[in-house]
């Protein structure tokens, strides 16, 4: 794959399907300016990728008087194609993963060291609830739950469990 190299920020490159490298110059102060949207119908997959240390670093920086922060959005819908439609939830449904990976010092091969995955996990309306638990690699690499948040139906009740202690 050959690096298309766009002259400025306002261009987009739509393909075929096929996996596309691109590299895009920004304004003179090396900033994006404006809404950025990546699509990836292929695979699905967007990758930052670096060769310096400690790099890439993604940062989200809200500059304004007000109280409010940047946000991540991890969403999850049931999309179904055939009617154009967006499906109801259902319980344990998965919502967000965030993996932690890195390699041993083996092959050296890519391992799991950390995860924390949210789910939903009662779905019906007026009474949803969600979970969200972190995982840790131990002993041979399998990434066990070590803790669990559970919404209850009590309003504001939250049940904590800490999973594989010693």
């Amino acid at each position: 794959n050959k690096p298309i190299l766009l002259g400025s920020a306002f261009n987009s490159i739509s393909g075929d399907g096929t996996d596309i490298i691109f590299v895009a110059t920004a304004d003179i102060e090396g900033s994006l300016v404006g809404d950025i949207n990546v699509t990836s119908p292929a695979s699905g997959n967007v990758l930052f990728d670096s060769w310096v240390a400690s790099k890439p670093v993604l940062t989200l920086k809200n500059r304004h008087q007000g109280v409010s922060s940047p946000e991540i959005v991890l969403q999850s819908e049931r999309y179904n194609p055939g009617l154009d439609v967006i499906e109801d939830a259902v319980d344990g449904d998965d919502i967000g993963l965030i993996s932690f990976k890195g390699y041993d010092d083996g092959t050296p091969s890519t391992q799991t060291y950390a995860t924390i995955l949210t789910e939903v996990s009662d779905s019906a309306t007026g009474a949803e609830k969600g979970k969200l638990t972190v995982g840790v690699a131990a002993n041979n690499g399998t990434v066990v739950e070590t803790l669990t948040l559970i919404g209850q139906a009590s309003n504001n009740i939250v049940n904590v469990g800490i999973n594989n202690t010693t």
